[in-house]
């Protein structure tokens, strides 16, 4: 029989040749599993996802706490169960065609949140604020932005989501904007009814 000991380091070692074998960054790795049977990660770097055929970002081992960047661009996610709670800057998940939910986001992006050609149908899963901006681009089934981030302090960039057609739902402050080529054209009458804006000059507009 295997002792504890034992099995933690085969589950540590584990985790680190996953990382190693899909990612792209400097981490660390507790040193025990957390209350839930999982190990948790960290990086003061950018990390990425380098293997574009993963299905998971986790593999369902471990966690990721907290990181400066992230960026994952992969076909075959299906979940963002595991992805960092803190993201210091940048966020981005772009080209994810089999992610059909935001569940599992970062609970706080200090910069940037990038969601580009998913297969999403509303927001649900955001965080109530983001400190930075917002980019919200080309996701071709959105059609609500429920669980859009009431406060954003960066741009609220929202365009080329092709069934759009409302803005109900979304931010309701935001620092500057920029909504264009959606399922409607907005009117500026239209959008300052639903969203404080507290610097229209700050993006390209409406």
């Amino acid at each position: 029989m295997k002792t504890l000991k034992e099995y933690l380091f085969e589950s540590e070692s584990s985790v680190a040749k996953f990382l190693k074998e899909n990612y792209k960054g400097k981490f660390k790795i507790s040193s025990t599993p957390n209350s839930d049977g999982l190990y948790e990660v960290s990086s003061t770097g950018k990390v990425e996802l380098k293997n574009t055929s993963a299905t998971s970002l986790t593999n369902g081992e471990f966690i990721f706490t907290e990181c400066k960047s992230f960026f994952c661009e992969a076909s075959n996610i299906t979940s963002l169960e595991g992805a960092p709670r803190i993201v210091k800057e940048s966020f981005s998940i772009d080209e994810c065609e089999n992610l059909t939910s935001l569940e599992g986001f970062p609970e706080e992006v200090g910069f940037q949140a990038f969601i580009s050609f998913l297969n999403i149908k509303d927001l649900t899963g955001m965080p109530e604020r983001i400190k930075g901006g917002v980019k919200l681009t080309c996701n071709p089934k959105l059609v609500s932005l429920k669980g859009c981030p009431k406060e954003i302090g960066g741009i609220f960039q929202c365009f080329g989501n092709k069934k759009l057609m409302g803005l109900e739902d979304g931010p309701t402050h935001v620092k500057g904007i920029s909504v264009d080529d959606n399922g409607k054209k907005f009117t500026k009458s239209y959008i300052t009814s639903l969203i404080k804006i507290d610097e229209p000059e700050f993006g390209r507009g409406y």
